[in-house]
């Protein structure tokens, strides 16, 4: 399981730079990871695709078996090789027969099933609205999420001025405390961002990765 950060506002460019907020599409960073990574896959497949190609024409090997052995690396199981192949109807296409449609089809395929990406949108608070992320979650997993909130709460709750729990809604301010104009200001804008949000989001997106969206061994 992958979780990709992506500044969902659109405050920060393709190359890391800061700009204002909603200039830079998110949806690009997305598509950049992901490609990188398919073509990451398909790099891995085509480095002894020649030498494979002939042993699978030889009977020397399994197609699955020789293909499976080139993602051991990465902890890939036979039967997510099976399933890929399946998919693309590949498994009675001779291998000598393939050509790069083929491989850069099966690459994304094969990612996908035992790489699934869970897209953290971190600073969704910045956004004007979350129809970004709705229009995102149409086709990918997506959580909208502030790490900055997040942070705002754990040092709120280490100095005892709060009770919280990571991945509440809510959190309940310690009435035995004095707290500052100034700290009262950051937790009312912490109100309005978990309102806004439902909650930080980065728990909910651990929670995600694991139950939602891994796969099984």
């Amino acid at each position: 399981m992958l979780i990709h950060v992506v500044d969902i506002s659109g405050s920060t460019d393709i190359q890391g730079q800061h700009v204002n907020v909603g200039t830079h599409d998110p949806k690009e960073d997305i598509k950049f990871v992901e490609e990188e990574f398919d073509y990451w896959f398909k790099q891995i497949l085509e480095r002894e695709w020649e030498k494979l190609s002939r042993e699978i024409e030889k009977k020397a090997t399994k197609l699955v078996d020789g293909i499976t052995d080139r993602f051991s690396g990465l902890g890939i199981k036979d039967h997510y090789v099976y399933e890929a192949l399946q998919s693309l109807d590949l498994l009675t296409k001779n291998p000598t027969d393939w050509n790069d449609s083929d491989i850069t089809k099966f690459a994304q395929v094969l990612r996908k099933k035992t790489k699934p990406m869970l897209i953290a949108a971190n600073k969704a608070d910045l956004c004007k609205d979350l129809n970004i992320t709705n229009e995102i979650h149409k086709s990918r997993e997506i959580v909208n999420c502030s790490a900055e909130t997040e942070l705002i709460l754990k040092k709120a709750s280490k100095a005892k001025l709060i009770d919280y729990i990571p991945g509440n809604e809510k959190f309940v301010m310690n009435k035995n405390v004095d707290i500052s104009t100034q700290q009262t200001k950051a937790l009312n804008l912490v109100e309005s961002i978990l309102s806004k949000l439902n909650s930080t989001g980065i728990q909910t997106a651990l929670n995600s990765a694991v139950f939602n969206c891994s796969i099984s061994s």
